[in-house]
């Protein structure tokens, strides 16, 4: 067992930040109870509920790109397909997740190309638990 846990330490470090990173960005994403507090969050969920594949897809909104709200748009069509309901602004917080917790791990080989490894696990720790990435 040591020799499994010495033999792939640097795998077991960056497992375990992206794990407690993954907690923390998916802990609650239902926190406002249904309720749009973000007004781009608003904004997204609308331009979702209006697309209708083939005929109507046109967004109205792009202050982020469409592809988030195609991203959204497709995967609630396949939920609802699979007879689970979901809602677009859970989906969309989700994704949003989803991709800030694989910004820890980039975050983590960025520095590890100029930086010595403890830096680059100190990096990525903060990218882990500051609050403005979460």
């Amino acid at each position: 067992m040591l020799t499994f846990i010495k033999k792939h330490k640097l795998f077991l470090y960056i497992s375990l930040l992206s794990l407690v990173g993954g907690f923390l960005r998916f802990y609650k994403l239902d926190w406002a109870q249904g309720l749009f507090t973000h007004p781009d969050e608003y904004h997204i969920a609308a331009s979702v509920s209006q697309l209708s594949f083939p005929n109507q897809m046109h967004p109205h909104f792009f202050s982020y790109g469409t592809l988030a709200i195609y991203l959204i748009y497709f995967t609630q069509e396949l939920v609802n397909f699979l007879s689970i309901t979901f809602n677009s602004f859970l989906i969309g917080r989700f994704y949003s997740a989803l991709f800030s917790t694989l910004t820890i791990f980039i975050a983590y080989k960025i520095c590890r190309s100029f930086m010595q490894t403890r830096f680059s696990y100190l990096a990525a720790l903060l990218v882990a638990i500051t609050p403005g990435l979460i």
